[in-house]
């Protein structure tokens, strides 16, 4: 059985509308491409405070940005989520008396924006969405 020539551009014609007016509608979105903290290591005083920054670098202007404002999170040696230790929303770790020995510090930035409608349910100890963040950590030794 054949079609006649005319419907079959007919068909074409319109695939390549559907695929022009498909991929213009779709404006390139702002992504992340690394996540850097400093210090990579630090020891605090007795009781006392070190301040971490993170600086990012993303695939539009303005790049990079440093400092970018990051969710920070800190883990023990065992890689649990301790409060011996606390890091505010801007990057200032603090040693209680109660902490002694290394932990981690991380920082965390969302990859995009607009992050996709499929998220990942699961969250590291650092609080962060596995697969839609860039996750970067330095060491905090407490004395």
């Amino acid at each position: 059985m054949t079609h006649p020539s005319w419907l079959l551009r007919l068909i074409l014609v319109m695939v390549a509308v559907s695929i022009t007016l498909a991929c213009s509608s779709i404006s390139p979105q702002r992504q992340a491409l690394s996540l850097i903290v400093s210090p990579a290591t630090a020891t605090a005083p007795v009781n006392g405070q070190v301040q971490f920054t993170a600086a990012a670098t993303y695939s539009m202007p303005p790049t990079p940005v440093n400092p970018v404002q990051a969710n920070w999170g800190v883990i023990d040696s065992s890689g649990a989520s301790t409060t011996v230790v606390t890091v505010s929303s801007n990057g200032l770790a603090q040693c209680t008396s109660a902490a002694s020995g290394t932990y981690t510090v991380g920082a965390w930035i969302l990859e995009y924006s607009t992050p996709p409608s499929v998220m990942c349910n699961v969250a590291t100890p650092y609080g962060n969405p596995c697969g839609d963040s860039i996750l970067k950590t330095a060491q905090l030794t407490c004395p």
